[in-house]
This record gives C-alpha cells, structure tokens and sequence, in this order.
C-alpha cells in the first residue's frame, strides 16, 4: 500500500497522503475495519488506498471546503460505507465550484512552471461538486472514535466553514488555518481577516504547546 508517511495516536496507526501540487494533506487513521479520513484527496497513493479499504466504515471529517481538501469525497461514497462530518458552512459550500475553488482551482497556479499548470488543469477541468455532509454542526462537535477523543471546533478565516480537529488534546489537523506553522490565507473566496483574528487565533493559541 503506498503511502506518502505514516504515524501513530495512542495504539492507532495513521497515514498522510500529499495532493500534488498544491501539497494539500489527507489523514486516515485505521482500526478494526474502520478508517476515519481528515480531509480527502485524489492522489494516486490515496486512491490505491481507498481500494484497498473500500470493504471498510469510514468516517470523514473535513477541515474546510476547499476542493484540495474535499476532491477525494466523491470516491470514498462511490466505494465505501462512508459517513461524513463538516461545518454547515462548509458542508453548503461542498457543491458550489466557485465557493471550493474548482472552478478557477488552475489559476492558483498561473505562476508556476507549465508542467504544474497543466497537472493543475487536468485534475479539475470541469470543476467539482460533492454532495453536503452528512452530519454538520456549527461551534463545536466532540465525539469518540476506537477510544481517541476528537474535539472539532470552528475556525473561521480562511474560509467561513474552516474548522480545527484535537485528536486526544496531543494531536491537531488544522487544514489550512496554520499551513506549515503560519497563519492562514484569508485572501481567497470565503476567507476574513476579521474572523481569522476573532475566532481562529484565540483557538489556536489555546491549544497545547506540544501538540503536534
């Protein structure tokens, strides 16, 4: 099974798969015939990945709305039993191309080298739309899944929908709130500058100092 890395919460191993070429991350961890996906995407080693649990229950939580975060949603209900979880904000937004960036997805790439371009327009060339989520919520979710706790709190910024997951207060998935330990894009469509300093910044300076 390929995989981009792996890691361990608890006795639960996990998997990271990286969405070129916006380097966009999906997590799966797997216990029991189960697996729980945060975020999901079409990379080759995460759909061999898909087929390969595709006779499992999955859960999928989504970070936010954006289609590098949501491009695997469509699969995994192809495939899988699959129950899914966002934001209401985010889950309304599941099936707006404009609003998760399918529909312009190329033009975050206009300036990188041709190569990229054209991988960017033949991953997306008609857009992309995923029916909503299965179970949204607005604030704060907090469920079990195979004795690992998981908190999913609302943070607004870059997009109104985005959220943040602690899995057992030593873990965070932060999608694109922090991206590789910065603040947020607040720029594109959906994303406030306001909202990131009210609501995502509190949050994320709450969390504890050596969560990874």
């Amino acid at each position: 099974m390929p995989v981009n890395s792996s890691f361990q919460i608890a006795n639960i191993v996990g998997y990271k798969f990286i969405f070129e070429p916006i380097k966009s991350n999906m997590y799966a961890l797997v216990d029991q015939n189960e697996v729980l996906a945060i975020d999901t995407n079409i990379s080759s080693d995460s759909l061999s990945f898909i087929d390969n649990h595709a006779a499992d229950l999955w859960t999928a939580i989504f970070t936010h709305e954006n289609f590098d975060h949501i491009s695997g949603l469509n699969t995994i209900r192809e495939k899988c039993s699959c129950k899914c979880i966002a934001s209401i904000q985010s889950s309304e937004n599941f099936g707006n191309m404009r609003k998760n960036m399918s529909a312009h997805y190329d033009a975050l790439f206009i300036m990188r080298d041709e190569e990229t371009q054209a991988l960017a327009r033949s991953i997306v060339p008609n857009g992309y739309q995923a029916q909503p989520a299965d179970i949204r919520f607005s604030g704060t979710m907090e469920f079990e899944w195979h004795g690992l706790y998981f908190k999913l709190q609302s943070t607004p910024g870059h997009t109104k929908g985005s959220i943040c997951i602690v899995c057992n207060e030593t873990h965070i998935f932060t999608g694109d709130t922090l991206v590789d330990g910065f603040p947020s894009v607040t720029k594109l469509p959906g994303g406030s500058k306001s909202d990131f300093e009210k609501y995502a910044i509190p949050f994320i300076n709450s969390l504890p100092k050596d969560a990874i």
